[in-house]
């Protein structure tokens, strides 16, 4: 996980994630979540979502999946809106 975060500022100086929402299934929640920045050597600004399904066990984080898509996400833990 560190060395995913390094890559991203080393490519993105100012990437910045924003929580726009989240969704509680008890031991899983579902965030979107906004990422923007600028790259470091082209200047190109990039903003995308994704939508993070995020699992924990006896109050501890134990992974989380990103998805392209909210249904993916809420398919992947099986719920629907």
């Amino acid at each position: 996980m560190r060395r995913y975060i390094d890559a991203a500022f080393s490519i993105f100086p100012d990437w910045h994630p924003r929580v726009m929402r989240t969704i509680d299934y008890g031991d899983t929640v579902v965030a979107e979540i906004r990422m923007a920045g600028r790259g470091a050597t082209s200047g190109l600004e990039i903003e995308q979502t994704t939508w993070q399904v995020t699992r924990f066990r006896e109050g501890r984080m134990t992974g989380f999946t990103a998805y392209g898509s909210r249904a993916a996400a809420l398919e992947a833990v099986d719920a629907r809106e």
